[in-house]
């Protein structure tokens, strides 16, 4: 016989967005603006893959070593609710961005983005369905 005294089972599902949903905000200490679309592949009734666009960089400073610019990363697959994006850039240099995530429900996202450390390093962030949000202090 097996007793359990006060346990308590948490249990994370992850979500699918509905398609064409749009998720948009800062991240946590706002040195990324973020846009993240559901999308799908081919004709399907649910969304399959996300596309990411990063703003990163000071346009009041468009030379400096984190040049200004919106990066459009490559499409990811959304499996079991998550996905993973990467895009390098030649802008001074080379960039490079990544940004992870968990559709928490169909209408929330949490992951977070990496960048060169002149934009802002790694930071995380909570979007909302149509709407702007921020990360509460990292993922």
């Amino acid at each position: 016989m097996v007793v359990m005294l006060g346990a308590i089972v948490t249990v994370a599902y992850a979500a699918t967005p509905k398609l064409g949903s749009i998720f948009m905000g800062s991240s946590a200490h706002k040195h990324y603006a973020l846009s993240i679309q559901a999308k799908c592949s081919g004709n399907c009734k649910k969304a399959t893959r996300v596309g990411i666009q990063v703003t990163a960089g000071n346009p009041k400073h468009r030379g400096g070593k984190c040049p200004y610019g919106v990066y459009q990363l490559n499409s990811a697959p959304i499996k079991d609710g998550k996905f993973s994006a990467k895009g390098r850039f030649t802008a001074k240099g080379k960039l490079g961005f990544e940004v992870s995530g968990t559709f928490t429900s169909v209408t929330k996202v949490r992951g977070r983005i990496s960048g060169p450390k002149a934009c802002g390093g790694s930071e995380g962030y909570s979007l909302k369905a149509g709407g702007a949000g921020t990360a509460p202090g990292g993922y």
